[in-house]
């Protein structure tokens, strides 16, 4: 049998899911090498970038397993996104923060950014090779003042080859006087450099920042606007400096809520308005008043940077039957490109059809709060790979139904969304 030249190989190997490779790793030393080697991973992420493929849905939720409210268990599972779109199995996954409740700053390139729930412990690690890195301390401290609230962001600087999360400190209120901290964590440096503040008032500060075209964006006013104009500000990893571009020209009026995102690797949008509920009595305090989503516009930029390029790519109108929903976040396409999958009140996920104008809510997964990403399968190292050849360390996903994991069950009938 003759012996296929080596590029022939690598060509094919590197058009294989993450899963296969890591059962292919150890067929003999050339294979071990060629796939571990730096030329090889990058060849591979490009194949899985450019086809858009071995893409997972990662979740974090806290569940209750008895009637006892306190004694919450935390979760990070993660789906094949691409196998099934109707029938999602979702399977534990090992993380380094183990039994800590698990936030999710972002991912990038097959690398996900995670911290626990204090922000004290922060891990680069990649889910399916189980490469991990431990961030050292920052160099601000640990945690913010009473007045003061932390964002992050998290991707790739690739002029310098390196993976870096940027750590933002600013006042919780608007004020003239803007005050904030920034500093930048460089995985090839593996340390934390001091950077300058933003120079703007981010809005929505529940919201980490979103990585796109090797930036970090997040919605801001500045001090010359006030509050009378939002604007998207973004964080250079390349030159560490800030820039300001402008939203589309949505209807800026009383009960809009924005959420941006990413889609495909453009900056998204979401416009959200809002109705007051009326409510009974009249005098109810304004913490007890309750909002209706009365309508979501979701607007893409189709050429970064330009104001023109924002299109609306569609507008959903929620009747009053189908729920009080306050708040849709865009998660990603389907492999088709014909649906988008959006998460719901932090409660809940579901595929909105473009085409037919209707959205599929997942059941079970209404028992928690939920935080929801996307990360593709890589073989990107960060520096301490780990791989053994011992049964069970390889990870891939369980081929039975021996190990735990839990099924949402797809909805089969979805519910008419009016455009």
């Amino acid at each position: 049998m003759a012996i296929l030249p080596t590029e022939i190989i690598t060509e094919i190997l590197s058009r294989l899911p993450v899963k296969s490779l890591l059962d292919l790793i150890f067929v003999c030393k050339s294979w071990y090498s060629l796939i571990k080697s730096p030329n090889f991973v990058k060849l591979h992420l490009n194949q899985t970038l450019i086809s858009n493929s071995d893409r997972y849905l990662l979740l974090s939720y806290s569940s209750v397993n008895s009637s006892d409210e306190e004694n919450l268990h935390n979760h990070l599972d993660f789906s094949d996104i691409d196998l099934n779109h109707n029938h999602l199995v979702f399977w534990d996954l090992d993380h380094p923060l183990k039994h800590h409740e698990v936030n999710l700053i972002g991912s990038c390139n097959g690398v996900v950014c995670i911290s626990d729930k204090s922000n004290t412990d922060f891990f680069l690690f990649n889910p399916l090779t189980k490469s991990q890195r431990k961030l050292p301390p920052n160099n601000i401290g640990p945690n913010p003042l009473n007045n003061e609230t932390l964002v992050f962001g998290f991707g790739y600087d690739s002029e310098n080859d390196d993976y870096k999360v940027l750590r933002l400190v600013q006042n919780c209120y608007y004020t003239e006087i803007n005050y904030s901290k920034a500093e930048v964590y460089s995985l090839r440096n593996n340390s934390w450099k001091c950077v300058e503040g933003i120079p703007y008032f981010l809005l929505f500060l529940c919201r980490n920042g979103i990585f796109v075209k090797e930036g970090i964006h997040y919605i801001v006013v500045t001090k010359e606007l006030q509050m009378t104009c939002k604007l998207i500000a973004c964080f250079d990893f390349k030159t560490e400096t800030y820039s300001l571009m402008e939203c589309p020209d949505y209807e800026d009026k009383l009960g809009a809520c924005l959420d941006m995102g990413e889609l495909d690797g453009c900056l998204c949008l979401l416009v959200m308005y809002r109705t007051i509920l009326p409510v009974d009595p009249p005098e109810i305090p304004d913490d007890r008043i309750d909002f209706r989503m009365n309508r979501a516009d979701l607007w893409v930029m189709k050429k970064y940077g330009k104001k023109e390029s924002w299109v609306r790519l569609f507008s959903i109108r929620q009747p009053q039957s189908i729920g009080m929903y306050l708040q849709i976040r865009t998660i990603v396409y389907s492999k088709d490109r014909g649906r988008i999958l959006l998460e719901v009140d932090r409660l809940g996920l579901g595929w909105y059809d473009l085409e037919t104008q209707s959205f599929n809510m997942f059941r079970g997964l209404r028992e928690a709060t939920i935080s929801s990403g996307v990360f593709v399968g890589s073989l990107v190292s960060l520096g301490n790979d780990k791989l053994k050849s011992e049964a069970g360390t390889i990870p891939s996903m369980p081929r039975n139904n021996t190990r735990r994991k839990h099924v949402d069950n797809f909805l089969s009938t979805g519910f008419k969304l009016k455009l």
